[in-house]
């Protein structure tokens, strides 16, 4: 993944960026989990998102569990992302303790790292991830000679069915893909349908949003602004360009 530093004008590779996964309580080092470093991730949301604002609210408590133990001092940090219009874009919480249960040794940084750990979380959420950070699928089991049975009639049903109906066409677009290419096999009816992955509007399609944030003339300055600033993934940019103008 590349992106161009808001600052430097230069583009910066996250691949170079990427370090084994570390507990910040016990030091136990993950090497078979790669993670973006967070002042990387946190550059690559402030070059893309300019104008989008990180709000961070800090609550600290002191809890003991019984006279033997030494009180626990913890921050709980809940941070929202939100646009130049004040609308989230994404939010989330982190909870960080001041002494670990495992070597009692205090962790000074409790409060910046709750603060960090859960703004790490929002630009995750606001797909500023690396495949390289995506967990890995389990396994599957193996079926059941019961199951595997039943599995082949399905397929033999659904193989004979499809003979008689038209397959439906594959998209020849990804996320990366460029929006103008995009843009000129998506019709208005596909792009309305196209759901937003995070933030506020995480669930919903472009054609409900469009809808709901529409003025009287028919243009949403809320699908203008994600045409304008999102660029995690174009199959969504096109849709607001398309929608809006439809």
């Amino acid at each position: 993944m590349q992106f161009t530093s808001i600052y430097t004008n230069q583009p910066i590779n996250t691949d170079d960026y990427l370090a084994c996964f570390v507990d910040e309580y016990t030091g136990e080092v993950k090497e078979d989990r790669r993670v973006l470093e967070k002042r990387v991730r946190k550059l690559w949301f402030r070059s893309t998102m300019p104008k989008a604002v990180i709000h961070s609210d800090v609550k600290l408590s002191c809890q003991q569990l019984n006279a033997e133990t030494p009180p626990e001092p913890s921050a709980l940090a809940y941070v929202q992302i939100l646009d130049e219009s004040g609308a989230v874009l994404a939010e989330n919480w982190s909870l960080r303790k001041a002494i670990t249960s495992v070597s009692e040794t205090p962790f000074e940084y409790y409060t910046e790292a709750a603060v960090n750990s859960a703004v790490d979380r929002c630009l995750i959420d606001l797909g500023f991830v690396v495949p390289e950070e995506l967990e890995k699928s389990p396994v599957p089991a193996q079926p059941s000679q019961q199951q595997q049975a039943i599995a082949d009639i399905e397929a033999l049903i659904d193989s004979e069915g499809s003979k008689e109906r038209p397959q439906p066409s594959v998209p020849s677009y990804d996320k990366t893909t460029p929006v103008d290419e995009i843009m000129k096999t998506m019709d208005a009816a596909t792009a309305r349908t196209i759901v937003f992955e995070n933030g506020k509007y995480k669930g919903q399609t472009v054609g409900s949003v469009y809808e709901s944030t529409k003025d009287n003339n028919g243009f949403s300055g809320k699908l203008k602004w994600f045409a304008d600033n999102y660029r995690t993934n174009n199959i969504l940019v096109a849709a607001c360009i398309i929608v809006n103008k439809s």
